[in-house]
This record gives C-alpha cells, sequence and structure tokens, in this order.
C-alpha cells in the first residue's frame, strides 16, 4: 500500500483490537451521537451505558474531549482545502489513533507560553545573560527566570545539555517536581513521559525530589520518578548524547521509549498501536540527518507493519 493511502477496511480491524475496549465503546457512542439524529431509545441506551459505572463515564469524557480535538482538526483540514472530511465513521477511526497514541496526536494544539522552544528535528543553542549555554535537542521547551537569589531554568518537555558558567548565583533547572542544582558543572537532563534523566558530564549536580535528594558525580546519571529517586549509575555520554553529534545511538531500548525519542526528531509522527511491542528490546543507530528514512528503517530491523494516515503520521504495529 502506497504511503498516504486511507483505506477505512485494509487494517483498522487489526488496530482496533489493541485499544482498551471501554475506551472502544465509548468512541461509538459518540459516533452514533455526534450528529445530533439519535432517536430516544438512543439516547436512553446511552444514558442507561454511563450509568454502569464510574469508569464508563470517565471514558465518554475523554472521548468527548478528544471530539473537541478532532473538529479542530477537521477545520485545518478545511482551511488547508484537503478533501478528508470528518465523517462519524473517520472520528471512530481518528480518535481510535489519538488513544493508541497516548492522547497526544494533535502536538500542533500544544500551548506556547514558553521562553525557547525546538520544533522536531531541531537542535538550538541558546547562550543566557550570564555566558551560561542550553543545548536543547528536538520537541523541547525551556523557560529562563533570573532573579536575585538565582539563575532557574524549567525544562517543559524534552532533552537539553546545560553548560554553567561561574557564578555567584545558583542555577537550578526544575523538571517534574525536582530541583537540580548545578555545582560548577555541564550535565544533561531528559524528560519522558514516565521519568527524567539527569547525566552529568562535568563536574557534578544535586537532585531534590520528593524529599529526597542524591549527588551524581561525573561519568553518573540517575533516573527519578513516582517519587523515588533511583541510586546513581554509570552512564555512557557518548551513546546517550550522541544526538549533539547528529546521530541517536539506542542499545536494547524498550520500543515504546525508541519511538517517543524518534518522535523528537522524525518530520511524521510514528504511534505505536500494539502495546505488545512496546517493550521490544531495539538496537538502532539512526543519522539525524536522514531521519525522514526512519520508518524503511525500522521495518528491516523488526518485526512490523506500518500505514500512513494524513495528520496524524505513520501508525506502528505488528506483522
Amino acid at each position: 500500500m502506497k504511503a498516504g493511502d486511507f483505506n477505512d477496511q485494509s487494517w483498522s480491524s487489526e488496530a482496533e483490537q489493541a485499544i482498551d475496549p471501554l475506551m472502544q465503546e465509548a468512541i461509538n457512542w459518540l459516533s452514533k451521537l455526534s450528529d445530533g439524529q439519535a432517536d430516544e431509545a438512543t439516547l436512553t441506551a446511552h444514558q442507561n451505558w454511563l450509568a454502569i459505572s464510574a469508569e464508563h463515564e470517565l471514558a465518554y469524557s475523554e472521548a468527548v474531549r478528544m471530539w473537541g480535538n478532532l473538529a479542530h482538526l477537521n477545520l485545518l483540514q478545511q482551511h488547508q482545502k484537503k478533501t478528508v472530511k470528518l465523517t462519524r465513521r473517520r472520528f471512530g477511526q481518528l480518535a481510535l489513533f489519538a488513544v493508541l497514541g497516548g492522547g497526544a496526536a494533535f502536538s500542533f494544539m500544544k500551548v506556547n507560553d514558553y521562553d525557547y522552544v525546538t520544533a522536531a528535528g531541531e537542535v538550538r543553542l541558546i547562550v543566557l545573560p550570564d555566558g551560561s549555554q542550553i543545548q536543547m535537542a528536538g520537541e523541547t521547551a525551556v523557560s529562563v527566570q533570573f532573579t536575585p537569589e538565582m539563575r532557574q531554568i524549567t525544562l517543559h518537555y524534552g532533552e537539553a545539555y546545560f553548560t554553567v558558567a561561574r557564578h555567584a548565583l545558583q542555577f537550578v533547572v526544575e523538571a517534574a517536581e525536582a530541583r537540580i542544582t548545578a555545582l560548577g558543572t555541564q550535565f544533561n537532563v531528559r524528560l519522558l513521559k514516565e521519568q527524567v534523566i539527569v547525566m552529568v558530564t562535568e563536574h557534578m549536580v544535586r537532585v531534590d525530589y520528593a524529599r529526597h535528594s542524591a549527588t551524581i558525580i561525573e561519568g553518573e546519571k540517575l533516573h527519578y520518578a513516582a517519587n523515588i529517586i533511583n541510586l546513581p549509575e554509570k552512564a555512557d555520554s557518548e551513546t546517550e548524547l550522541a544526538w549533539r553529534s547528529g546521530k541517536l545511538i539506542f542499545l536494547s531500548r524498550p520500543f515504546s521509549e525508541v519511538l517517543q525519542e524518534l518522535n523528537r526528531w522524525s518530520p511524521e509522527r510514528l504511534r505505536l498501536l500494539d502495546g505488545r511491542l512496546a517493550n521490544r528490546p531495539v538496537t538502532l543507530i539512526v543519522n539525524i540527518s536522514d531521519i525522514g528514512d526512519i520508518v524503511p528503517q525500522l521495518l528491516q530491523a523488526l518485526p512490523i507493519s506500518t500505514h500512513y494516515v494524513p495528520f496524524l503520521g505513520t501508525m506502528i504495529y505488528s506483522s
């Protein structure tokens, strides 16, 4: 099948097998009710379905939220004179993709109120007033605030490498409710969905998180998440910071994490539809300059199939 083809029947049943059944029911209900033509019996049946449990109400609320996003998407398509119409069936399919994509299918709708933002595939160097530098990886956002007490940086999402200039004021990076205090140093912070990884390449930093503190020295890294700081461990900076020299290197990394990082560099979104593939270890070396060819590279390395959907990206599922 050619990239860009959108065949309603060719693969949707395979994708739907991977979605939570309750969410699928919620999407089906909203599809039925979205055109305002439902009869009294349908409305009553819908109310009875909602009353089954709080989980049913929550699933339906999430489907309604996605409907607002998809309606916005339809307006965008019309503005760009695309011929794709947001029918009830198409809503069900697109909502399915949004759920399986972790609810982030519409990244273009992010509220941009940050000081510095990079797009997917972009690397940007920020020089701060004190001479410190922030090298931002693709799809990263930071805010900067200098006060009489400290130099404060907030990493909202993504990854950044910090080179800290000597100064009387503390240099503090906030990421996912933690404070990372530089102690005359160079270090990297990667904010993933589930955790934050801090790596030190020069001197040391202190991490304060959820009433815990840890010090990381040069050549070490640590993870923190869910109110727990893991013990520092040896870091492979050449591999994990390869993006700074134009490469992405993954050594036995879970496929879901690999896709999350690739999406910071790829012009097209990559969306995993099959949870069975999420923890599959993947070893891969990618030239960032060739990131546009990542789908053929994934097809060659893994037992997967892909399907391109306009505006949503490439869907990935088991072959």
